[in-house]
């Protein structure tokens, strides 16, 4: 049985802890929150902590009789928090430093409305100034840090109730002008972007882990700071300055299915393949040039196929793995173990039904493309965060 939900609607999600003399005037000011931290009187936020204003966890204000709110921190539907300002002025800020003590740009608030997610990552320093002269340091509660996986399914939990009782809308607004800080050089692998943002892409993301790596590079598990939508992140490996990118993959010959290579048949069915085969590069299984024994060699496949393999049992027979031989056919023989190679991760078990479906060799046993969204969306919803190092074993 799966291990029960965290109910984390009672634990402390972050603490504030006073940096100076004006920011201790404010704990000693709001009593119901104050709570110790490493021996310092701080300000203690629990994850079902509810603002005056319907779906913020907590808001900040200057003047209580007018209800100046100047910041407030806001669970978003991913899980995350987000720190929004809510002043004209640039009152409140962000500061991140690195090793050496610089500021790191991607952490300010910026955008409109200026706001960003703070990660749930305690290796990251966080300071919060409300102005120049009061500031906070930001720290995840400890049962956010034991597990983060499990706490951001809870608070996924969290922020949908929030959401429904105050009826709060999440759409990000789009910054066609964004702050000077948002620039990111540009590469010759960066992909193009809209004519409106040229010279500007807004890669700001926040690395929390790998979740699959292969010849082409890795595939990571990241949240985009401006919105806090969770996406798997594809980067890679730097070999030429030639781009990466192509604007499509119709007629790319390593995408083909079985049947096209081998009786030159081309329907639905064969497009569903070729997607299978990209969503093996987004989860870190296969990448096509892995096919190709003249870039990973027989040897070099079976040690991939053993690293990742979960049951004991097949290790003998993934030893002896053997790729295919060319066939006498009139297309493209040499294909054949590209295909095995494809089918070997079925046969070890290391991808789950859903992805089977999309890869079986078998055409008429092929998963349509309707069927693949059903049964995909089951194994890999955005809200089950299936981001994961190895899948998991599941009956048909």
């Amino acid at each position: 049985m799966p291990p029960p939900a965290l109910d984390l609607a009672k634990e402390v999600l972050f603490y504030l802890v006073p940096q100076d003399a004006e920011s201790r005037k404010i704990v000693e000011e709001n009593t119901s929150y104050q709570s110790r931290y490493n021996g310092a009187l701080s300000l203690r936020v629990k994850a079902g902590n509810t603002s005056k204003f319907a779906g913020r966890v907590l808001s900040v204000g200057r003047l209580k009789q007018t209800s100046d709110i100047q910041c407030y921190f806001q669970l978003y539907p991913s899980g995350e928090l987000i720190l929004q300002d809510a002043t004209t002025g640039y009152h409140a800020s962000i500061r991140c430093r690195d090793a050496s003590g610089k500021v790191i740009d991607k952490y300010r608030l910026q955008g409109d409305p200026r706001r960003r997610v703070i990660p749930m990552d305690r290796s990251l320093p966080v300071v919060i100034w409300l102005t120049s002269e009061i500031s906070f340091k930001f720290v995840w509660g400890e049962s956010i840090m034991k597990n983060v996986d499990a706490a951001r399914k809870a608070l996924i939990v969290i922020a949908e109730a929030n959401k429904k009782a105050g009826g709060v809308h999440f759409e990000p607004q789009r910054t066609l002008n964004p702050a000077m800080i948002e620039f990111e050089p540009r590469s010759p692998n960066t992909p193009k972007v809209p004519i409106d943002l040229d010279k500007k892409p807004l890669r700001q993301i926040h690395t929390y882990k790998v979740v699959g790596e292969g010849g082409f590079g890795r595939v990571s598990m990241a949240v985009r700071l401006a919105e806090g939508k969770l996406y798997a992140v594809k980067e890679c490996k730097k070999k030429t300055q030639k781009s990466g990118f192509k604007e499509d993959v119709g007629g790319t010959l390593v995408y083909l299915a079985p049947e096209a290579t081998r009786e030159g048949i081309m329907t639905r069915a064969t497009d569903v393949y070729a997607f299978g085969l990209m969503l093996l590069e987004v989860l870190g299984r296969y990448c096509p040039s892995e096919g190709n024994a003249m870039f990973m060699n027989i040897s070099q496949w079976r040690r991939k196929l053993e690293g990742n393999l979960r049951l004991e049992s097949l290790r003998d027979k993934c030893r002896k793995y053997q790729d295919r031989p060319p066939l006498r056919a009139p297309f493209l023989p040499n294909f054949e173990a590209r295909h095995g190679r494809v089918q070997s991760l079925s046969d070890f078990k290391l991808l789950r039904p859903s992805v089977e479906g999309v890869l079986h060799e078998d055409l008429k046993k092929r998963s349509t493309a309707s069927r693949a969204r059903i049964d995909l969306l089951r194994d890999y919803a955005p809200s089950m965060l299936a981001f994961e190092k190895k899948p998991v074993k599941e009956k048909r």
